[in-house]
C-alpha cells in the first residue's frame, strides 16, 4: 500500500484513503476519493432539498433522513422548507467553494473501525477473581 502526505497537515496516509484521518481534509492524491462539486450540490438544495437530497450527496446521511421523514407531515414540510433555505444560503455564500463542500463530506466520510483493544487481564486471573468468595460483613 502506497503512502502520500496529507497536502493539509502533511502527515502520512495511505494514498486510497478518502480524507485523512488526522485533519479529515480530502485526499488529493486520489482523484476517486469522491470529490464532491459546489455546483451540484448547490443544485440538489435547490430542486431536491426539502427531502435532503444535497445532504445525501455531502454524506449527511443521518439529518438527510430526518429531513426526508419530516418532509411526510405537513409542519415538517414547514421545517424542512426553512431547514433547506438557511442550507441553500450557506451554499451560497460559499458558492465556487469545492474546498467548503469537500470539507463536509469529508468530516462525514465514516472511518474504518480499529480492531477493540485486547484486555489485559488473562483467563487465569479472571478465573482466579471469579473462584474468589465475597468478603464477609462482621456482626
Amino acid at each position: 500500500m502506497a503512502m502520500v502526505y496529507c497536502a493539509d497537515c502533511g502527515k502520512k496516509i495511505s494514498q486510497s484513503a478518502h480524507a485523512c484521518p488526522e485533519c479529515g481534509a480530502p485526499n488529493r492524491a486520489n482523484p476517486a476519493a469522491g470529490e464532491k462539486k459546489w455546483w451540484v450540490a448547490f443544485l440538489l438544495c435547490w430542486f431536491v432539498g426539502m427531502i435532503g437530497g444535497h445532504r445525501y450527496y455531502l454524506r449527511q446521511t443521518a439529518s438527510a433522513i430526518v429531513m426526508t421523514v419530516l418532509t411526510c407531515t405537513i409542519v415538517g414540510m414547514v421545517v424542512t422548507s426553512i431547514w433547506n433555505l438557511v442550507d441553500w444560503i450557506i451554499l451560497l455564500v460559499h458558492a465556487g467553494d469545492d474546498a467548503y463542500v469537500n470539507r463536509i463530506a469529508a468530516a462525514h466520510t465514516p472511518m474504518p473501525i480499529a480492531p477493540a483493544p485486547v484486555a489485559k487481564k488473562t483467563v487465569k486471573s479472571v478465573k482466579k477473581a471469579v473462584k474468589k468468595p465475597a468478603p464477609k460483613k462482621a456482626k
